[in-house]
């Protein structure tokens, strides 16, 4: 009896041991596959892993799109991209590109400080309470933050003196350092000397206003014009004056005669170009005004 009742208990275990193995080997299975799908979740971005966790939605019978009337060639063509409001063009247009570019590159070539200029050129502040971090225009490489930029820039440049006051240029003496041709002495001579022949006519380099018509001192008989933005442009040792303090000028409007007034050892013009008092090189300007094609620009006050 006890050797058949052990026979019975071992025939009941095997089945029972072997439904207990399957059981662990599937827990296990079921918990690699698990651990499996928690890694690629990991390592895929956040909006796959969302998409590869949801459920599988059944699918949608997709709608037949009605006929196309427009021909083949047409009903292919992707969509346009949406154009951009007429009035704000931005920088990336390769002409206003251009355009900006050869602009600043002639004030550059000119030796002016671009800040200094697009500042005098900015509008003028409403009245009222403002404030906001400081951006000069100058870093601004998209039109459609500023539309007007390119509007200012192009009628600062057509203000500027590129053009010659004479018809011939030939230089006699520098800007800058240079031998006093008086006392031999080391001085800074603000402008420059071109020679000409006695009563040559002399023209403005760009349109503006006459600030002073007269006689200074050194300079004999002397023309200033103010150009705005700061720029202002004298022509001295003048034999005659043609134009009158207030008058409105244009660019290469003849406005006075050569002669060798006041501090001159002879017939010359004396040119010089200054922006807020700094004289600067007026040989720049003319080299930049030959250099670049001039800019056709309202610069109506």
């Amino acid at each position: 009896m006890p050797s058949s009742l052990a026979a019975s208990l071992r025939a009941l275990a095997r089945p029972t041991a072997l439904s207990i193995a399957l059981v662990a080997v599937l827990h296990a299975a079921i918990g690699g596959v698990a651990l499996h799908m928690l890694l690629r979740s990991h390592s895929l971005p956040p909006s796959q892993a969302l998409a590869a966790a949801a459920p599988i939605a059944p699918p949608v019978a997709a709608k037949s799109a009605p006929p196309s009337s427009a021909p083949p060639s047409l009903a292919a063509t992707a969509t346009p991209a949406a154009t951009a409001p007429a009035g704000h063009a931005t920088i990336l247009d390769p002409v206003l590109q251009a355009r900006e570019s050869t602009g600043l590159a002639q004030l550059r070539a000119a030796g002016v400080n671009l800040e200094t200029l697009l500042h005098h050129a900015a509008p003028k502040p409403r009245a009222g309470d403002e404030g906001g971090p400081l951006v000069p225009l100058d870093r601004i490489r998209d039109a459609a933050l500023d539309p007007g930029r390119l509007e200012r820039l192009e009628r600062l440049i057509a203000r500027m003196p590129f053009a010659a006051p004479l018809h011939h240029i030939d230089l006699s003496s520098p800007f800058g350092i240079r031998r006093d041709p008086f006392d031999g002495e080391r001085a800074f001579h603000p402008g420059i000397d071109l020679e000409a022949d006695l009563g040559a006519a002399v023209y403005s380099t760009a349109p503006g206003v006459v600030a002073f018509a007269g006689w200074d001192g050194a300079y004999g008989r002397m023309i200033e014009i103010d150009h705005g933005n700061g720029i202002r442009t004298r022509y001295g040792h003048l034999s005659r004056i043609l134009v009158r303090t207030g008058e409105r000028v244009a660019a290469h409007q003849r406005i006075g005669l050569v002669g060798s007034t006041g501090r001159s050892t002879g017939p010359h013009l004396h040119y010089e170009v200054r922006i807020d008092g700094r004289p600067l090189n007026p040989a720049k300007f003319l080299a930049a005004g030959r250099r670049y094609a001039p800019i056709a620009a309202n610069v109506a006050e």
